[in-house]
């Protein structure tokens, strides 16, 4: 990855809110080390029963309380409780990445992800895993670009459906979080 120079590239995030008409959102907080190897914080989501993605990475996020002010402010709520991160405090807000529409066979309605990206002040924060989390880790995003690609497969009401992954020891990287991933790869290297 090219030296980074995040107000060239934090310039080419959307500054406007969601115009999602869809009647859920959630926020992601994609938090992001440009210190020396860049690297972005992934967490793996607790397995619970009746959660779809239970077991898979994302980004520290979720459904917005009817008490946050905005989206900004649910991904900051979101990666304190799950990793006991203050993005007040220990990065700055950039912008956001392209929404994106999760839909699930077996867990209807359809919903939007807007992430929302932070990038760390000098100071790395330690990440804690805390609620719906089992642990939090810094991937180097040379590794989604480096690694081969390679395809994971889920079942729902009976179809087989593949998707590609990121083969990261010792969850795959797949999905809306891959996609997610994969825009702020291609935000930071145009």
């Amino acid at each position: 990855m090219a030296t980074l120079d995040v107000a060239r590239w934090s310039a080419r995030l959307e500054r406007s809110p969601t115009t999602s008409r869809l009647p859920r959102a959630a926020s992601v907080a994609v938090i992001v080390d440009v210190n020396a190897t860049p690297k972005v914080l992934l967490v793996e989501r607790m397995r619970r029963r009746g959660d779809p993605w239970s077991g898979d990475l994302a980004c520290p996020g979720g459904f917005a309380d009817t008490t946050d002010r905005d989206a900004v402010f649910t991904a900051m709520r979101e990666a304190r409780e799950e990793v006991g991160v203050e993005l007040e405090r220990d990065a700055r807000w950039l912008g956001r990445l392209p929404s994106r529409r999760a839909l699930h066979l077996r867990w209807p309605p359809a919903f939007v992800i807007e992430p929302h990206v932070f990038v760390v002040r000098a100071h790395v924060p330690d990440v804690h895993p805390r609620s719906e989390v089992t642990r939090a880790f810094w991937c180097a995003l040379s590794d989604v670009t480096n690694l081969p690609r390679t395809h994971v497969e889920r079942r729902a009401l009976g179809i087989t459906l593949r998707f590609e992954a990121v083969p990261l020891d010792p969850v795959p990287l797949w999905g809306i979080t891959l996609r997610i991933v994969d825009d702020l790869v291609r935000v930071m290297c145009m």
